[in-house]
């Protein structure tokens, strides 16, 4: 779990200096991205990761790069809708849970995009 603390200014600037990246912004959208990722995990939605977020964690600092973005996937027939998300975002100042369901290949495979909305932002 992500500690309260990491979602103030402070630390967000503590850690822009640290790692010399200079965008609190983008540092604020990972941090919240993180968190929506416990909340994800905490709810019992089981998931896969993908693409650039598990390449990311393999090679941890070694790519230098943030992204505010989670891509995972879910085994055929999980619910996202239905889970626990709704009920776990309300300590992270999110405004709603957007489902956009988007089927490129027809009927062999759904997809699903889920976008949050924050109610405000630290910076």
């Amino acid at each position: 779990m992500i500690k309260p603390h990491c979602f103030g200014k402070d630390w967000f600037q503590s850690m822009s200096k640290k790692y010399r990246y200079n965008d609190l912004g983008i540092i604020e959208k990972v941090i919240r991205a993180f968190a929506l990722l416990d909340i994800l995990t905490r709810s019992g939605c089981p998931y896969i990761f993908k693409g650039g977020t598990c390449v990311g964690l393999i090679l941890g600092d070694k790519t230098r790069r943030l992204s505010i973005d989670i891509d995972i996937i879910c085994p055929p027939g999980t619910n996202v809708e239905k889970s626990d998300i709704l009920k776990l975002t309300s300590d992270m100042n999110i405004d709603r849970v957007l489902p956009v369901r988007l089927n490129k290949l027809k009927k062999t495979r759904p997809e699903a995009f889920f976008y949050w909305y924050l109610i405000d932002r630290i910076l």
